[in-house]
């Protein structure tokens, strides 16, 4: 309650209870909440093909377990070098009929570039 006594613009006094100490106010940085989860996007694309290459690893294991429960660790080894040995081969073709054409490629790139530059040449010739 204001005084009747009191006039206007006059300083008032007001009880405040006593305040108990307490930890101090934490910096502004500490407050602010972090967006995102903090690893870059090559991260997050690394951490997903990792759980890919994981989830391979743990099919191919099944599928091998069960090949060789069903076959045998002899016929198993005898299947997978016979796989191999094919997927060397195939591989040996491949690369023989790759380089073929790389060298044929090549040759025809040599054609062309020196029938490119008789062409200029006789454009030239023919302006003067």
């Amino acid at each position: 309650d204001v005084p009747a006594s009191a006039k206007n613009g006059q300083a008032m006094l007001v009880p405040v209870p006593p305040v108990e100490p307490s930890a101090p106010p934490a910096p502004a940085e500490a407050v602010k909440e972090k967006s995102g989860s903090g690893y870059s996007t090559g991260a997050k694309v690394a951490m997903g093909a990792g759980v890919v290459a994981a989830g391979g690893v743990a099919v191919a294991g099944a599928v091998l377990g069960a090949h060789i429960a069903e076959e045998g660790w002899d016929a198993t080894m005898a299947d997978l070098g016979d796989g191999l040995d094919a997927a060397g081969g195939a591989v040996a073709d491949t690369a023989e009929d790759a380089g073929g054409a790389i060298a044929d490629a090549a040759e025809d790139a040599v054609d062309w570039a020196g029938d490119a530059a008789d062409a200029a040449g006789d454009f030239i010739m023919d302006l003067f």
